[in-house]
């Protein structure tokens, strides 16, 4: 096992583009920039905040006209009056899971932005998968951010062991009211962080209006 995780380390840290590789559980804070530090000028201000309040109707996701990594199945489809929502597809083999989920920020007072970032990512595999998320590394990305138009970030971990094992990429991104996550979630381990193809498709992620 501690083999196959310092391998899934360095895989992570290439796909996110680190600069180091090692066996610690996280990265140092400093790695990773606040909003403040983003380029992009609709980027929200980094620092405490309180939660905002939704803007009416919100129809918003994270979509790509490009081709999918992986044949997906749709499993879940839940929206709220609140703007927000849960969407959950799952490959053929069951091997692969996307999660895209919307919700509004939730920024605690005295939070900073990369503190909330892995608070959201690593709350994504709490009701789903056993066990504490281990080998966790999360990185602004800033070549996402400016395509996209607000921060975004890239978190990686695992949770669970042997055959409950999953591995986690997820893109995290917020605007001014809500944040977004786009995960996928394997159950074959190490198999997402050997196929780049899945950060390749981060890249083709736009924020557009949703289909009625």
């Amino acid at each position: 096992m501690k083999k196959r995780s310092a391998l899934w380390v360095c895989g992570l840290a290439l796909c996110l583009g680190l600069t180091a590789c090692g066996g610690s559980d996280d990265l140092p804070a400093t790695t990773v920039p606040t909003v403040s530090e983003a380029t992009t000028p609709t980027a929200p201000t980094d620092g405490p905040q309180a939660p905002t309040e939704p803007a009416p109707n919100n129809t918003e996701w994270l979509t790509s006209t490009a081709e999918p990594v992986v044949e997906l199945l749709e499993e879940k489809r839940s929206r709220y009056d609140n703007g927000t929502f849960y969407f959950t597809d799952v490959s053929q083999d069951g091997n692969v899971r996307r999660i895209h989920s919307c919700y509004l920020n939730t920024i605690r007072e005295n939070e900073a932005e990369d503190e909330y970032v892995r608070r959201r990512a690593l709350g994504l595999s709490a009701s789903i998968a056993p066990g504490s998320p281990y080998d966790i590394h999360v990185e602004y990305n800033e070549e996402l951010s400016k395509a996209l138009g607000y921060p975004v970030y890239l978190a990686g971990y695992f949770t669970g062991s042997d055959a409950d094992a999953r591995c986690w990429l997820i893109l995290l991104t917020r605007t001014e009211h809500y944040s977004y996550q786009y995960a996928f979630v394997s159950e074959t381990q190490t198999g997402i962080l050997n196929e780049p193809k899945f950060i390749e498709y981060f890249k083709t992620l736009t924020l557009e209006a949703m289909d009625q």
